[in-house]
């Protein structure tokens, strides 16, 4: 199925939840497995799997990391885990946070004796970055990459790559795990602690991502019927991260269907694009949240958008794309797939779980595609 999208007229929402950051600097603390449990050769090869996770939850986010036994083929699941950490984050950004993980990490693995590593992280963005194929244009953002890049040049031999978010699982789950343990904020105790980076609050800040999770309900009337037509929207930055919402529902399960898809500007919160489908009278609820999912990104590619962060309120649907649960549904499994095959085409992609209330445009969306029984806001080619 092709997609092209349409650009509605543009209804700009308010920020009302925007956190002020202080001026002080805060010290993060990482949990790890003891030192004396991992046994280091100077000789032997490595591989880190790495992941930084932001959440909605009033700024918390996380880290998690993994270190290896290199068996040359990019993948942990025939390797021997030496050592994992996972590390709580306050107020920083998506790309804030995958920086202060591979810093963290190179940095401690470094101090257990580690000469020779392989690096591995699902954002593109960052590792575009570090392999000097994109600039670095946030001065926020340059700091962590010059730490990495410092720490890099410490290794006998140092390499970084792309895997699949599905092949990350362990690194996944650590940092969801550092974000919902809250008495990690200021004292971590029965564990091995070490101080890594401290961030200093006091430099600009990536602002095209600050808001992502902070975004309020419209309230400017919408006029669902009227069309626009097909065109590329001007406003899109390849270089900017937008956030898609989505939902999908089914009355009957299985039964008439639809699903509604929202894009929003992280930058001023201004939604950019909206469309809603109409699936028939045979889907499930899980189908239809699968096609919210599969449209929207499908719509936010066309559009040109590179950068994406994805939320949603089905917990099924997105811990099943980030490789936490398995697909057992045969007929989900081919919803899956197709997510899974449109997120690789972004150069970076990031999964957020929210609240069902918070995604009141999508939902109303999604119920309009099934009282209409029609679909707005693209083509199907």
């Amino acid at each position: 199925m092709h997609i092209k999208s349409t650009r509605p007229k543009i209804l700009y929402l308010s920020s009302t939840n925007t956190n002020d950051r202080n001026n002080s600097k805060k010290k993060y603390k990482l949990v790890s497995k003891p030192i004396e449990q991992c046994n280091i050769s100077s000789e032997k090869k490595y591989v880190l799997f790495y992941h930084g996770k932001s959440s909605n939850r009033d700024g918390v986010s996380g880290s998690g990391m993994v270190l290896y036994e290199d068996n040359n083929d990019n993948s942990s699941s025939s390797s021997e885990e030496i050592w994992w950490g996972y590390q709580r984050l306050e107020d920083v950004t998506l790309n804030e946070a995958e920086y202060i993980t591979l810093a963290t990490s190179l940095e401690y693995i470094k101090s257990l004796g580690v000469q020779h590593i392989k690096a591995y992280g699902h954002n593109k963005l960052i590792l575009k970055q570090i392999e000097g194929i994109n600039k670095v244009k946030s001065p926020l953002l340059k700091t962590y990459y010059d730490k990495v890049i410092e720490l890099s040049k410490e290794f006998v031999s140092f390499e970084i790559g792309f895997v699949d978010k599905s092949m990350n699982g362990r690194a996944i789950g650590l940092a969801k795990d550092a974000i919902d343990n809250d008495s990690m904020i200021e004292e971590v105790d029965n564990a091995t602690v070490t101080t890594t980076i401290e961030k200093d609050e006091s430099k600009d800040e990536d602002t095209e991502q600050q808001n992502i999770d902070n975004f309020t309900p419209a309230t400017t009337p919408h006029n669902y019927k009227e069309e626009t037509p097909v065109q590329q929207s001007e406003s899109i930055s390849p270089d900017k991260t937008y956030v898609l919402r989505f939902d999908g529902g089914s009355r009957g399960n299985p039964g008439t269907a639809g699903c509604g898809m929202v894009l929003y500007d992280t930058l001023d919160g201004a939604e950019i694009w909206s469309g809603y489908q109409y699936l028939g009278e045979s889907n499930t609820n899980n189908e239809a949240e699968y096609m919210g999912l599969i449209t929207g990104l499908q719509c936010a590619k066309s559009l040109g958008i590179q950068n994406i962060v994805v939320q949603g309120d089905s917990q099924l649907i997105l811990r099943q794309l980030e490789g936490r649960y398995k697909v057992k549904s045969p007929n989900l499994k081919v919803y899956y797939e197709e997510a899974l095959s449109v997120s690789r085409e972004f150069t970076s992609f990031e999964t957020s779980h929210i609240e069902r209330a918070r995604n009141a445009r999508a939902d109303e969306l999604a119920n309009l595609a099934m009282d209409s029984r029609s679909t707005s806001g693209f083509d199907v080619e």
